[in-house]
């Protein structure tokens, strides 16, 4: 939008005044000047032909900001997925686990069962009875254990999805191929990993930043239209209207925030540059660790 004209339209309500002029020709026999200042209407029309580039790396900032919003939007989206499939997977393990311990208790009253019965036909001692009970008791506590860790897979798998889980998940995910060696998983992550872009667009955004700072060092030049009219200038002329197309530039001589902005660009674009390696590595060096896992 600061590449558009801008309309101004505004008024001078003069309450008092005076006019001043050298030599005093208001003395003159027979004057028709004013001795007080004119109110005013008006509207000016300015469009900005040349900034410094300032727009320009401004538009180009904001840009890249945007691209760095996407991605990061992507990479959220991603570990939702994995935090997704993470619940999916503890709840069927949990399931499995549970159905295990059933079929073993079960089993072990079985052979608790038929310890007894061995104990009364002589084939058993007291004590075989006892260990095989001692088993059972301990399966049971573990079954326990188990229904317990399910409860709590399926609160937590609720309370991320918003409803229950089924009695059936589907857990299929697309098989593909493992790195070959600690290099490829590196480079795999970095041309997977959202990370490493979204850093390269903030690290692209202040660069341009410090341009647009840079750029306010430099002359600006206007296309500007101007029609005043004003009211009352003396007894004579009731109103007079003024029509003007003219270039206007100005060049900054001195400004004591220039200076300082564009010193914070140039910090804020060194950091960014640092970030940006950090994000690097980090996704290089958890890519090889995976790897060696």
């Amino acid at each position: 939008a600061q590449l558009f004209p801008k309309v101004v339209a505004g008024t001078d309500w003069v309450v008092d005044g005076k006019t001043e002029y050298s030599p005093d020709i208001t003395q003159i026999p027979n004057s028709s000047y004013a001795t007080k200042d004119p109110s005013s209407v008006g509207l000016e029309v300015t469009w900005r032909l040349f900034d410094g580039l300032k727009n320009l790396n401004d538009i180009n900032a904001a840009r890249e900001k945007v691209a760095a919003t996407a991605e990061a939007s992507l990479d959220t989206r991603r570990k939702l997925l994995v935090e997704r499939a993470e619940k999916m997977l503890a709840l069927t393990r949990d399931r499995a686990i549970l159905a295990s311990s059933k079929r073993a208790v079960s089993r072990q009253q079985e052979a608790f069962n038929l310890s007894r019965q061995m104990l009364v036909d002589g084939l058993m001692t007291q004590s075989d009875v006892a260990i095989a009970a001692s088993e059972l008791e301990n399966l049971r506590a573990l079954n326990e254990q188990a229904s317990r860790q399910l409860a709590n897979s399926e609160l937590a798998f609720e309370k991320f999805n918003g409803f229950q889980a089924p009695a059936k998940l589907n857990v299929a995910a697309a098989k593909m191929k493992l790195p070959a060696s600690a290099a490829d998983a590196a480079d795999r992550a970095m041309a997977n990993s959202p990370l490493p872009k979204m850093a390269a667009h903030l690290q692209t955004a202040a660069d341009f930043s410090v341009e647009s700072a840079r750029g306010a060092f430099f002359p600006t030049i206007d296309l500007v239209g101007k029609y005043t009219r004003t009211f009352d200038p003396t007894p004579a002329v009731k109103t007079v209207n003024n029509y003007s197309l003219m270039l206007r530039m100005r060049l900054p001589i001195f400004d004591a925030t220039l200076q300082p902005n564009l010193d914070k660009a140039r910090a804020e674009a060194l950091q960014k540059s640092y970030d940006r390696q950090d994000t690097v590595l980090s996704v290089t060096t958890g890519a090889r660790r995976y790897f060696s896992d």
